[in-house]
């Protein structure tokens, strides 16, 4: 039996903005409230939460230098993706809601 062996040395597709920008997203996991916090190096023009799935639950305004309380009491158990975009690009942060 013949095996094939694949390397993957780089995925793109989450995270194209600079990794170094200054974006938090506590307390991860979260149990009801978690808490967005951003930088003057990055100003987002929208801030997405997806499912999994990738289904969208809330869609956010921030700005610059600001933190952001969101409630997620509502929101079932699991993984979400706190999706922020710009004209630079997109990047994604993992969430757990237990």
């Amino acid at each position: 039996m013949a095996v094939d062996t694949v390397t993957v040395e780089s995925v793109g597709g989450l995270n194209t903005l600079n990794p170094e920008l200054s974006v938090i997203v506590f307390p991860n996991p979260s149990y009801g409230k978690f808490t967005i916090q951003t930088d003057a190096t990055f100003i987002p023009q929208s801030v997405q939460i997806l499912t999994a799935e990738g289904r969208m639950v809330e869609s956010l305004s921030l700005g610059k230098d600001e933190i952001l309380t969101v409630d997620a009491q509502h929101w079932a158990k699991g993984t979400f993706w706190v999706q922020f975009n710009n004209t630079n690009g997109r990047m994604c942060l993992p969430l757990v809601k237990q």
